[in-house]
């Protein structure tokens, strides 16, 4: 009886550890359930979360450098958006990137990964934009509002003066009448100049390029109305008995005159146009200016260069 009693301790103790452990059992496996990730949380996170779209092109200087036909490209963000500038590649896509002509028209491209625009929260509203190639250093070939003549405008002024209107106009000279279209004088007669002035009429500018000419006759001209007193001061071998055209008779004359440049062009970077290139320059002693007359008409050719109306643009 007592080893009965015994038996039944053991097996009531034995009950006991099994129930416990099965009680364990349970916190085991509530514990011991997988440990999220942090990365990968995050990553989904992002995943999901709206992004910001945003112009990388808004903010970004293009600018061409050189001469046409070789010209280069550069690329700078100067705007105030972080992650286009440490994140976004620009890049020029066109294959001749290193060659480039004014008109040219080249693609640029910004990239950067999708992991970086999840990280970033933004996301490129545009990745590729065209650009047109300009500003670099040639002969002109039209006539664009980028160009500024005011610098040749001043040159050219100041030559006319020296060069022309003090040459043939200044207040003196003593002139010959062959010089005028006088049909009621001696044309040997001599007229000495009591006083004169000039005022600039016009600007023309003539393209040579698109007549198949080379650009190195591309011309410039400043058209001057010159109005001159003259007083009859010796007869000449010939003597005349008309009145009016004795000696110490004073009469009023107006001629056109012009100074012009070849070989126009400008600078890269720089509107300015200059001129190296053979300077032309006279009064034109048989014909007055009249502005609805085409300037083409009194202006004088010079070797491969016949002005015509065609080949002139009036510059305001």
């Amino acid at each position: 009886m007592k080893k009965n009693k015994n038996i039944f301790a053991l097996a009531a103790i034995m009950l006991t550890v099994l129930t416990t452990a099965c009680g364990n059992n349970d916190d085991v496996a509530q514990s011991s359930a997988p440990v999220a990730n942090t990365e990968a949380v995050a990553s989904a996170e992002n995943v999901n979360k709206d992004l910001t779209a945003v112009d990388p092109f808004e903010g970004l200087t293009v600018i061409f450098n050189g001469e046409d036909g070789s010209g280069t490209v550069s690329l700078e963000y100067t705007g105030d958006n972080d992650f286009i500038r440490e994140k976004v590649r620009f890049n020029c896509d066109s294959p001749n990137a290193n060659k480039l002509s004014n008109g040219d028209v080249i693609s640029i491209s910004a990239r950067c990964t999708p992991k970086e625009q999840q990280e970033s929260g933004y996301e490129l509203s545009v990745t590729e934009k065209e650009y047109t190639v300009s500003e670099l250093g040639c002969f002109i070939k039209s006539n664009e509002d980028y160009y500024s003549f005011d610098e040749l405008d001043n040159q050219l002024k100041s030559s006319f003066e020296t060069d022309v209107f003090n040459k043939y106009c200044k207040v003196g000279n003593t002139v010959s009448a062959s010089s005028f279209d006088f049909t009621f004088d001696n044309i040997a007669s001599d007229w000495e100049i009591i006083d004169s002035s000039y005022e600039l009429m016009e600007k023309d500018l003539f393209i040579a390029e698109a007549f198949g000419v080379s650009n190195t006759y591309n011309s410039y001209y400043q058209v001057y109305d010159i109005k001159m007193s003259i007083k009859k001061v010796d007869d000449g071998p010939y003597h005349t008995n008309d009145e009016t055209t004795q000696i110490g008779t004073t009469t009023d004359v107006e001629f056109v005159g012009y100074i012009s440049k070849q070989n126009l062009y400008y600078e890269n970077h720089n509107s300015n146009i200059k001129s190296d290139g053979l300077q032309g320059g006279s009064v034109i002693f048989r014909k007055t200016y009249d502005p609805e007359e085409s300037i083409t008409e009194i202006l004088p050719s010079t070797p491969n260069i016949t002005p015509n109306e065609e080949r002139m643009i009036k510059i305001p």
